[in-house]
């Protein structure tokens, strides 16, 4: 998750609100931004939805416009 942590960040959410929504623990997201594990694809399809940013960008498979 190269782009997790700035999309977070530019968004202006906390971790812990994205844990709520996703139903997973705070923790789980900090492992994500911080690069010790990757989101299932659920997980990844709800963080792509709820920080209104496509999956790819997420996973840095596109380049920033």
């Amino acid at each position: 998750m190269r782009k997790l942590k700035r999309v977070i960040r530019e968004g202006g959410v906390k971790q812990s609100r994205i844990a709520e929504v996703l139903g997973v623990q705070e923790a789980t997201i900090s492992h994500w931004v911080n690069g010790k594990s990757d989101p299932k694809a659920p997980q990844l399809l709800m963080l792509s939805v709820f920080l209104r940013v496509p999956v790819q960008q997420l996973i840095g498979d596109v380049e920033d416009k």
